[in-house]
């Protein structure tokens, strides 16, 4: 079976804690990855990209987005 990745964004929206809570149950993800706080986008994509994943898949989520099955 394939390896999940999930990096999840966040900067403080009121989503926060629903869509991280919604996209672990429906990714399930094998690695879970949060990244807060982090401005501007460039240098969120740079820290996205200097992770190191054990994963065959990588899934970015933002905190306002819900992720259903």
């Amino acid at each position: 079976m394939k390896k999940v990745a999930l990096v999840f964004r966040t900067i403080g929206e009121r989503t926060s804690e629903l869509a991280f809570e919604l996209a672990k149950e429906n990714l399930q993800p094998d690695e879970v990855h949060v990244l807060e706080n982090c401005r501007p986008f460039t240098e969120t994509v740079k820290r996205m990209i200097a992770i190191d994943y054990d994963a065959d898949f990588v899934v970015a989520v933002d905190a306002d987005s819900l992720i259903f099955e």
